[in-house]
């Protein structure tokens, strides 16, 4: 006598489960790029894990796995011992960090990036957590405000004049610095506007 048995299983849950972490990856993956921002995460043990938009951030290959001591080598120079201290002080004391730092990427583009950790286990070996987010736009924007301001500054003392602004909903007056010392006043002599 020949036959075929079989069984069925209910692989339902399992399915939905694994739907729900493929939209979570993605939904993951597209803050990543929104954000301009990359998670890493760092034990005691040296392990470092880095995702998709941190290597993205670095311009490194997509199967790159660095060591603690070449990440730190992504950072300019005169920054590395300011982020080697964060960590250190992260993974001794508990202490989370937020610092904005220059990195200098794997195809020699120099960014700023923000670096913000925070750690995950009270008692050691302690894992520090945290993103790196590429603000280097930011950055570059803050620079040219700073020097249009100079340059304003300088242009006012070169003509020897003062500007001043009002905001019309708070009633608030700004004076630029060279129209207080033309005025001969201290800043905090400003009157407001209804003087």
């Amino acid at each position: 006598q020949t036959g075929v048995r079989g069984a069925i299983q209910d692989i339902t849950d399992r399915k939905e489960r694994e739907q729900e972490l493929k939209r979570m990856r993605e939904f993951f993956t597209e803050a990543e790029d929104l954000g301009n921002l990359g998670a890493w995460e760092f034990d005691a043990d040296g392990t470092l894990v880095w995702t998709d938009g941190t290597r993205h951030i670095h311009e490194v290959d997509e199967g790159f796995t660095p060591t603690m001591e070449q990440a730190i080598e992504f950072y300019h120079p005169e920054d590395r011992e300011i982020i080697e201290q964060a960590i250190e002080t992260a993974l001794e004391d508990g202490e989370p960090f937020d610092r904005e730092l220059r990195l200098i990427t794997a195809q020699d583009s120099q960014r700023w990036v923000r670096v913000r950790g925070k750690v995950l286990d009270t008692e050691e070996p302690r894992t520090v957590r945290g993103i790196t987010q590429d603000i280097t736009d930011q950055k570059e924007h803050e620079q040219e405000l700073e020097r249009t301001q100079e340059l304003l500054g300088h242009t006012e003392r070169i003509a020897d004049v003062g500007s001043w602004e009002i905001d019309t909903d708070t009633r608030d007056v700004y004076w630029s610095e060279n129209l207080f010392e033309i005025l001969g006043v201290d800043a905090e002599d400003e009157p407001p506007l209804d003087e």
